[in-house]
């Protein structure tokens, strides 16, 4: 019988390590073995290390499909929103709406994407009895956020319409729910209803009225503005019955406060000022009045003569915006007044609170550029620059104040050599083209300014990108052909110019500068003879459409009928543009007629610098073919 085979070592040594713990080879092992605390320690810790690993990173893309830009959370951010909107939920019950506020901020701030928590914090900004006037622009932003990135559906719109009326942006919610109004709440219906009375807009209210009259006229506010509509604005069999309805709301103390609110624009639209005053004085009384009630005042009595009266009730006032529409009407209506300075400190007192608005800096910039308050224009650029807010939206245009004010400022010392004057603001308007201007509007009248303070370069590249907003526009390319002119761009002068021709074929600048851009590039001589004419003949007396008609009948080869209307034109009696254009007509005469010492009698004449490339290149060109030198 054979010998047993002896038992594998490996085997025998894990029948030993289990016999006994401290034959375990390694430590770690032994020690979990061993110590049974220990063992539990190291699950624990490794449970740890992964749910880190699996709840940290953030991996999971939480907005939809094809939206940009992305927002990617972790699974430990998820749980941080969950567990802050029931704390804000919870906050909210118990009516401490600030702290509401808060935190449903904090839920979005974990997870920007999730609709619940967005909707949450424009509830809570709506819901707060008297909530900051900041939250008003945290309200607006998270709004915009939430259409893009749920949609114009019925609930975001009647949210929008909600905060539009709590704060009084009349402009904001016509222009926002009327594109929508076959799919709008009642609730949204109700406050476009109410913003297009307010905001003046009388054929929309009636329109709007009779979409759903069978609602609205069991709604106890509504019946109130639909009297003051019918008493001013509604069809004339209609007149008498809304008068005498709004009489009796506005004797009945129910009604009373709302019913003098209404009758305001009432008053306003026959420009009745002592009826206004009265229901403003009713309102006052019981602290029921804003700033823009005052300012209607105001207005009416401009319009009836009475500034001084106006400007002494202004000084008087002492309230605070609630909203920007607000604070720049009121700004602007001071400006009018006479109270430059008190303008300016009104809308420095408010500029942090209504940041958000760009419109806000927009009007502020006008304010100190119309006061020639040059430094505090640059520093103001600066500023917006800095808003975390608007350094995403137009920091293209802080970088514009700052290079504006900085010339103003230079050109109102008049201390600089011209030169150096030159290169002034270059710098900051470099800075621009490489920033952002998202509100095209703005980058509009930056580059208009700018052709105005010697910048055409900037101006045209400027132009160039607003196509898309501003293509249907013949004042547009009208300014993008004048930037192409002043740049030495005749080309692009030809195609901005033909395009603003096609929109608005009857502008006499238009047709000039069509004209003058074919004429330059020596192309289609008889549309430029056509052009030329149609300009003279609806004035005479234009000296630069005369001169360009001769420049076309000459390069129609029509020398004849050139000379005859260059008889009565005498350059010594004209600028030396004018006059040089005339010489350069007279030496292509004598070209065409093979008169050489003509021709060079009239080439010290013409000044090259009042050409531009392609007609300078083309003289000399001539010149050399002549060989009659300069």
């Amino acid at each position: 019988m054979a010998d047993p085979l002896p038992e594998d070592p490996k085997e025998e040594d894990e029948k030993d390590s289990r016999r006994d713990p401290s034959r375990i080879e390694f430590p770690l092992l032994r020690q979990m073995m061993v110590e049974r605390r220990f063992m539990v320690a190291v699950v624990v810790a490794a449970l740890l290390c992964v749910t880190a690993l699996v709840g940290l990173p953030k991996i999971w893309t939480a907005t939809p499909f094809g939206f940009e830009p992305k927002v990617r959370v972790s699974l430990l951010d998820r749980l941080q929103t969950r567990s802050l909107s029931q704390a804000a939920r919870a906050a909210a019950a118990a009516g401490q709406w600030t702290e509401a506020i808060q935190t449903w901020a904090g839920a979005v701030a974990n997870n920007a994407a999730d609709i619940e928590a967005n909707r949450g914090l424009v509830r809570a900004v709506l819901a707060a009895p008297d909530p900051e006037r900041r939250e008003l622009g945290r309200g607006i932003q998270q709004l915009f956020w939430l259409f893009r990135l749920d949609g114009t559906n019925s609930v975001n719109l009647t949210l929008l319409g909600e905060i539009c009326e709590k704060y009084s942006l009349d402009d904001l919610n016509i222009s926002m729910l009327l594109p929508h109004r076959q799919v709008l709440s009642q609730t949204a219906r109700r406050s476009l209803l109410k913003a297009a009375f307010r905001g003046g807009q009388m054929e929309l209210f009636g329109a709007l009225w009779n979409e759903s009259k069978e609602v609205f006229a069991a709604d106890p506010e509504l019946v109130v503005y639909h009297a003051a509509w019918a008493a001013g604005w509604g069809p004339v069999i209609g007149i008498s019955s809304g008068q005498a309805r709004l009489k009796g709301f506005l004797e009945d103390p129910s009604t009373a406060l709302l019913a003098h609110q209404v009758h305001l624009q009432l008053a306003a639209s026959r420009q009745d000022a002592e009826s206004y005053g009265r229901s403003l004085e009713f309102l006052v009384d019981r602290h029921a009045d804003s700033l823009s009630h005052h300012a209607g005042h105001w207005t009416l009595l401009i319009q009836s003569g009475r500034s001084a009266e106006a400007a002494a009730l202004a000084r008087k006032i002492n309230s605070t915006p609630r909203t920007p529409v607000e604070l720049i009407r009121i700004a602007s209506l001071l400006n009018v007044l006479g109270l430059r300075e008190e303008s300016i400190q009104l809308m420095q007192r408010n500029l942090e609170i209504f940041s958000f608005h760009t419109q806000v800096w927009v009007a502020m910039a006008e304010l100190l550029a119309n006061g020639g308050r040059w430094g505090e224009l640059r520093i103001l650029g600066l500023q917006l620059r800095n808003d975390p807010r608007q350094r995403q939206e137009v920091p293209g245009y802080g970088w514009f104040l700052e290079g504006y004010g900085a010339i103003m400022a230079v050109r109102q010392s008049g201390s600089m050599p011209e030169a150096e004057f030159r290169k002034v603001g270059s710098l900051e308007f470099q800075e621009m083209l490489r920033s952002h201007i998202s509100d095209p509007l703005i980058g509009y009248r930056c580059a208009v300014q700018l052709q105005q303070l010697g910048h055409p370069d900037v101006a045209k590249s400027l132009f160039e990108g607003m196509e898309k907003s501003f293509g249907g526009r013949a004042d547009y390319w009208f300014r993008l052909g004048l930037a192409a002119y002043q740049t030495d761009d005749i080309r692009l002068m030809l195609t901005a110019n033909e395009k603003a021709y096609q929109i608005s074929p009857e502008e006499p600048l238009i047709i000039n500068n069509l004209a003058a851009a074919l004429l330059m590039l020596r192309e289609q001589p008889a549309r430029a003879a056509e052009l030329t004419l149609r300009r003279v003949a609806r004035n005479p007396d234009d000296l630069a459409a005369r001169i360009n008609h001769i420049l076309a009948l000459v390069l129609n080869r029509r020398t004849g009928q050139a000379r005859s209307e260059l008889t009565d034109l005498r350059p010594e009696s004209l600028g030396a543009l004018e006059a040089s254009l005339i010489h350069l007509a007279r030496f292509e005469i004598a070209v065409i007629e093979g008169d050489i010492p003509a021709a060079a009698a009239e080439l010290p004449r013409i000044e090259k610098r009042f050409l531009k490339s392609a007609q300078a290149e083309w003289l000399d060109r001539e010149t050399r073919r002549l060989g009659t030198g300069n």
